[in-house]
């Protein structure tokens, strides 16, 4: 006579896996219910992309390209007053709803900061020159003297603050 192996799991390994699973996913749905530090970030690394865009785009166009920056969004713009934006040959920007309130053309290279978050920079605008080099808003675009100091860009809102900096002779953008 042959005894019958039993097949299945048992009642305790059942339970176990029950609670495991319990455990996990108490652990991920508080993990993805505060995305603000995600979008911190995401939002830091557009911000760095603008700004790279910006000074790639004063070197292939011989001229100045400031980024202007406010509470309420970042921009490149061929001018200090942002009077003249520069429209993206392709995409244009992010469309979300807090860029199109802060920026209103969905084709302007423009941001808006989301609204669980503020961004504050240490002066509003800057500029690349027709070569790259970082200048102060208020320094003459035809003149090789800058009186640039880093440009830093506070991203807070999330867990830890994001910075975005723009190094002082070189424009380096990390």
């Amino acid at each position: 006579m042959r005894r019958a192996i039993p097949a299945g799991f048992t009642m305790v390994e059942l339970i176990v896996v029950i609670v495991l699973i319990g455990i996990i996913s108490t652990v991920a749905v508080s993990r993805f219910q505060d995305t603000r530090q995600f979008t911190a970030l995401s939002f830091s690394q557009e911000i760095k992309s603008l700004a790279q865009f910006g000074q790639k785009l004063a070197i292939a166009q011989n001229r100045a390209v400031f980024l202007a920056v406010s509470a309420s969004r970042a921009a490149l713009c061929y001018d200090a007053a942002c009077t003249q934006p520069v429209v993206s040959a392709a995409m244009g920007n992010s469309k979300r709803t807090a860029t199109v309130t802060a920026c209103a053309n969905t084709s302007w290279l423009c941001e808006g900061t989301p609204g669980a978050l503020a961004m504050t920079s240490t002066s509003p605008a800057m500029f690349f020159n027709a070569v790259g080099r970082p200048f102060a808003s208020g320094d003459s675009t035809a003149s090789d003297t800058s009186t640039f100091a880093n440009f830093i860009i506070t991203i807070t809102g999330g867990e830890a603050p994001q910075t975005v900096t723009i190094e002082r002779e070189t424009g380096y953008v990390h």
